[in-house]
């Protein structure tokens, strides 16, 4: 009876863990899936490439329509705040999907000022993010 137990129990931890890793692989994909994870790593990195190449009194502008559009879709409640640059970590985060994101660091010690995202239209046919560097 002891070596039924235990081949018992074996299956059942088995089972949960074979569960839990098909469920994570199925997040991962999904994810992928509708370009978001590339997308909050594409412009994580343009942005802090961006900001490690301004020199102090630069002000950027840059087109984030796209991002705009996906987030939207991905039904993200605050469009304004898909783009956010940390000044005390100094990491740009960019948020396409509710409750992800992707952080990126920049190494210039500036701080980043007037952080906005310009729209243009309301259709979200052109939207910018602007901010200035010091």
């Amino acid at each position: 009876m002891n070596k039924r137990g235990n081949l018992l129990e074996s299956n059942l931890v088995f089972l949960i863990v074979a569960t839990l890793f098909i469920v994570g692989m199925f997040l991962f994909v999904s994810n992928y899936k509708n370009g978001a994870a590339l997308q909050e790593d594409f412009y994580a990195k343009e942005i802090a490439y961006l900001i490690n190449a301004a020199e102090p009194g630069t002000e950027v502008k840059l087109d984030v329509t796209d991002a705009m559009r996906l987030a939207e879709k991905n039904d993200v409640a605050d469009l304004t705040q898909i783009i956010q640059i940390d000044n005390e970590n100094q990491e740009v985060i960019v948020s396409l999907t509710p409750g992800a994101g992707k952080a990126f660091p920049y190494f210039n010690n500036v701080v980043i000022y007037n952080q906005r995202i310009e729209y243009l239209s309301e259709d979200l046919e052109t939207n910018y993010l602007e901010f200035e560097v010091r």
